[in-house]
């Protein structure tokens, strides 16, 4: 092995980098959560594990919520409709 191969696998870091702390894990709403996002002043857009594609978005004067559902199924062989 050449000084080189030795010294880029030296930089090169082998285990893969961790998650950013901003990512937020979906977690299931309830009003005294959403209460708390409001009175610490959280903004982001959070996910719900109880509704698939409910999601919260949290901004500096109002809170709103959206559904987001990308693509429905359908039957073998035809093509995916979007909604």
């Amino acid at each position: 092995m050449s000084s080189v191969q030795a010294v880029s696998k030296a930089i090169m870091p082998t285990k893969t980098p961790k998650k950013s702390p901003t990512t937020v894990k979906p977690r299931r709403f309830t009003d005294a959560g959403i209460e708390a996002l409001r009175e610490f002043e959280v903004k982001g857009t959070f996910r719900d594990t109880g509704v698939v594609g409910l999601r919260l978005r949290v901004g500096v004067r109002r809170m709103s919520w959206f559904f987001f559902q990308e693509h429905r199924s359908m039957a073998r062989g035809q093509p995916r409709a979007s909604c």
